[in-house]
C-alpha cells in the first residue's frame, strides 16, 4: 500500500515531465504492475530524462532501483 503512495507521485512527475508516450492526450508512458515500472519514450533522449527523474525521485525517498533488473528495447522504424 504504501508503495503505491511513493508510485503515484513519481508516476505524476513523470508525467508532468513532458517526456514519456501519449495515446492521445493519455500518458502512457509509465506502466506499473505490482513493483514493476515500465518507462516507455519515444526517442533516447526522453527515456534518460524519464530515468533521471526516476533516480532523482528515489535518491530523495530513498528507494533504491535493482540495476540487475533493469533492460532497455530500442526499435528502429522501417524506411518507407
Amino acid at each position: 500500500m504504501l508503495f503505491s503512495v511513493y508510485v503515484d507521485d513519481l508516476i505524476s512527475l513523470l508525467r508532468d515531465s513532458g517526456y514519456g508516450m501519449y495515446i492521445d492526450k493519455l500518458f502512457a508512458g509509465c506502466i506499473i504492475y505490482a513493483d514493476d515500472i515500465l518507462l516507455l519514450s519515444s526517442s533516447c533522449h526522453g527515456l534518460q530524462s524519464m530515468l533521471h527523474i526516476c533516480n532523482e525521485f528515489g535518491n530523495t525517498w530513498d528507494i533504491h532501483f535493482n540495476p540487475a533488473m533493469c533492460h532497455f528495447w530500442r526499435t528502429r522504424s522501417k524506411a518507407v
